[in-house]
């Protein structure tokens, strides 16, 4: 079984992609600061109190699943939630991901257009076949992509 390291933005669809991997593949969450095993996945933001855990699971995962979502849809998400005026956090974890990418991660784009061919790959890495009706975990239907970039209210 594919052991699977999720390291995301905040909001980008964290809870999304870890229940399609929990329930999909069966996969078993683990702390980012536990030994990797079999089965496992761990979940962890790009914060940078937690990248050597992020990089030493990087190097020894079988897949690295990474969920994406819009700039702009996810500053909205940060605003509703008020956290937005945080713009060290925003930055932090937006250029961790840049270094996340040198690990060749599965990216998920769960508002892109092209979010169906993204999973299938997904899959492939994970070796089962994935299927989502693109329904996060708050229950709010996810926009059809492409999402619209106004952020006014």
């Amino acid at each position: 079984m594919a052991t699977v390291l999720l390291p995301s933005v905040m909001h980008t669809g964290t809870h999304f992609a870890l229940d399609l991997l929990m329930t999909g593949v069966g996969l078993v969450e683990r702390p980012v600061t536990a030994n990797v095993e079999p089965g496992a996945i761990c979940r962890e933001h790009l914060m940078d109190s937690w990248m050597g855990d992020i990089r030493a699971w990087a190097g020894a995962v079988d897949v690295i699943v990474v969920p994406l979502r819009h700039p702009h849809a996810v500053a909205k998400s940060w605003a509703r939630r008020g956290e937005l005026h945080n713009m060290r956090m925003w930055d932090e974890q937006w250029r961790n991901l840049l270094e996340i990418d040198r690990y060749d991660p599965c990216y998920l784009p769960v508002d892109h257009e092209d979010r169906g061919a993204f999973l299938d790959a997904l899959s492939d890495g994970v070796g089962v076949a994935l299927s989502t009706e693109w329904m996060p975990l708050n229950k709010s239907p996810l926009p059809d992509a492409p999402v619209a970039m106004d952020l006014s209210d």
